[in-house]
């Protein structure tokens, strides 16, 4: 019979082989997971940070030939206890020579041996050591970084190619992967990460909104504004874009206010409609939400801000009180905290700004989200004067003037401007024609039933109807500049913007969200392909400012069909988005009678 110390020595030998006491080893080396001994796990580790970014540089595998050398005096201060735990010193060695180690035990693994996916996957797992928070500089071992997850993390989100050697240790429990940067991918009291790409990782865990430029240069925003702003009557000052950004902020340089605040926005934030005007200092937020994830336009944002205007009342609206939030519905100083009406306070400021936008995507709702510079919403400051409130309340007044239609006469007529725009060689379209029929009819009405529907403002607004029940026709109207030909054509060709990466047009119906701008609706227009297509242009009288309403025959719009083949939609709208078409000035003078212009009705 064997003995109780014979027994005891056999159970200390098989939890030797089954690994149970290997923990209190040392190892020596490690051996990479995959067979070649190449990889060091960079292709699951690049390929997450795909995910965040595209343009991130790919980790590079490491070549060190002698991983046990590198690891030498690590492996000895750490035995494969503290290697399954990851509480160690990850900054190890002296100034260049420096190395940084994580490691990663998977507990789910229980034993069976980890790989490169097992890996990234339990590391992304210490973004919720950070609490949503952009992560401090870096300290070994305190704080956040007590948490090995998140030392993981971090070392995976550098914005620079990083070196990385991987492998399981020899002697300790296979579930343990052990990898180390040479040089270092970390540094103390360095921060680990840009707040850009911090807020990509925020993005893929649901918490913030995925952030874009608007646009490169903030551009559509800057003139959706601007066509509010220095209408006739108004006369404000322009707003002006924003400097293109760098690519990516470096991870130790201090970030700018609003760059802070853009990415500090939460998902809770954009769908409650709680984002506060006064976050980044020296700006002022001005937003717009919409529910899915297609984010506002300009023209929907600078809509959404243009309501607010309905809840100001007709006295001076009151100076700003910064509390954080909207004091119940009352017309006081926190009504600035609604969207709508902080936008339109914003956009009615008496000096020009200068403005930066972004799309906001990625929540229930998404956002526009603008930066104004200086702020417009200062603490105990009415942000609108008294002479800009005397004039939109004058402008408001004529909002809802009937319109009437008066015929142009032959020499300014448009059919000259358009038809050069049309039949220039990159464009080959058949030039519109002279509808004689409208000879005969009523010249105070020549839309039969239609002036009654037509105001100056929803002519300024884009909001003219362009169909009509019972008639084969349709319309392209302009507001604004006297209602001249050349400068009709010229907006109206700027209308290609709305259908950036539209490669095949969508057929028309009146809920179709593509068709419900005009300026979609009078770009298609332009460019319809109809050989016999007859064009009769009126003057719209009795607002501030003269519009021009053209009517097509037969109607551009069909419910239920595409209004431009495939081919010629391609066609034009490359050759318009290269700058093809280009109206001249010169004919437009010769051939287009000059209005006298008078004071414009603000465009709201």
């Amino acid at each position: 019979m064997k003995s109780l110390r014979a027994y005891a020595a056999l159970a200390v030998a098989t939890a030797i082989t089954h690994g149970r006491y290997a923990d209190a080893k040392n190892a020596t080396t490690l051996t990479p997971l995959d067979p070649d001994g190449n990889k060091h796990c960079t292709t699951e580790i690049n390929a997450w940070r795909k995910t965040l970014d595209s343009t991130l540089k790919d980790y590079v595998p490491s070549t060190d030939p002698n991983p046990e050398t590198t690891l030498s005096s690590f492996f000895t201060a750490n035995d494969c206890d503290a290697l399954k735990s990851g509480k160690f010193t990850h900054i190890n060695g002296e100034s260049e020579s420096q190395i940084f180690v994580v490691s990663v035990t998977p507990a789910q693994l229980s034993g069976s041996t980890i790989s490169c996916q097992d890996a990234v996957n339990e590391w992304k797992k210490g973004f919720e050591a950070f609490s949503g928070q952009y992560p401090a500089q870096y300290q070994d071992n305190s704080g956040v970084y007590a948490t090995p997850n998140a030392v993981g993390l971090v070392s995976l989100l550098s914005q620079d190619a990083q070196t990385i050697y991987c492998g399981t240790p020899n002697v300790c429990d296979p579930g343990t992967l052990v990898c180390y940067y040479k040089p270092s991918v970390l540094t103390a009291n360095k921060y680990p990460v840009t707040p850009e790409l911090w807020h990509k990782v925020q993005e893929s865990f649901t918490l913030k909104p995925k952030i874009v430029a608007h646009a490169e240069d903030h551009g559509d925003c800057v003139e959706a504004v601007n066509a509010v702003r220095t209408v006739a009557g108004l006369e404000l000052p322009e707003f002006t874009a924003a400097g293109q950004e760098a690519k990516m902020r470096a991870a130790r340089s201090t970030p700018p206010a609003y760059e802070n605040a853009l990415y500090n926005l939460t998902c809770k934030q954009i769908d409650e409609g709680t984002v506060d005007p006064t976050a980044a200092d020296g700006f002022t937020i001005i937003y717009a939400t919409k529910a899915g994830n297609d984010p506002p336009t300009a023209a929907d944002a600078v809509a959404h801000w243009k309501s607010g205007f309905t809840q100001l009342g007709t006295t001076l609206p009151p100076a700003f009180t910064a509390t954080g939030h909207r004091d119940g519905k009352k017309v006081d100083g926190t009504i600035y905290y609604d969207s709508a009406v902080g936008g339109f306070a914003s956009i009615m400021a008496d000096d020009s700004r200068q403005m930066r936008c972004y799309d906001a995507t990625g929540c229930t709702n998404s956002a526009l989200i603008c930066f104004l510079s200086a702020p417009t919403l200062v603490n105990t400051q009415a942000p609108i004067s008294d002479t800009t409130w005397k004039k939109i309340l004058a402008l408001y007044e004529a909002d809802a003037k009937q319109i009437t239609l008066r015929p142009r006469d032959e020499q300014s007529n448009c059919l000259t401007e358009v038809n050069e725009f049309r039949t220039h060689k990159n464009i080959g379209l058949s030039p519109f024609l002279v509808d004689s029929s409208t000879s005969s009819e009523d010249p105070n009405t020549p839309l039969s039933g239609v002036p009654k529907t037509f105001t100056c403002g929803a002519l300024r607004d884009g909001r003219l109807p362009i169909m009509f029940t019972g008639q084969n026709l349709s319309l392209m109207y302009f507001s604004g500049v006297g209602a001249m030909c050349y400068e009709a054509v010229n907006a109206w060709k700027k209308g290609y913007k709305q259908f950036n990466g539209v490669t095949t047009l969508p057929a028309y119906n009146s809920d179709e969200a593509l068709y419900q701008s005009a300026a979609a609706t009078n770009f298609v227009s332009l460019v319809s392909e109809g050989e016999n297509t007859t064009m009769t242009c009126y003057t719209a009288e009795g607002c501030a400012e003269e519009g021009l309403v053209c009517v097509l025959k037969p109607a551009v719009f069909k419910d239920g069909s595409v209004p431009i083949s495939q081919d010629t939609w391609t066609r034009v709208y490359t050759a318009v988005s290269n700058g093809a078409g280009a109206v001249s000035v010169y004919g437009a003078l010769l051939s287009s009678v000059l209005v006298a212009v008078g004071l414009s009705v603000l465009n709201f």
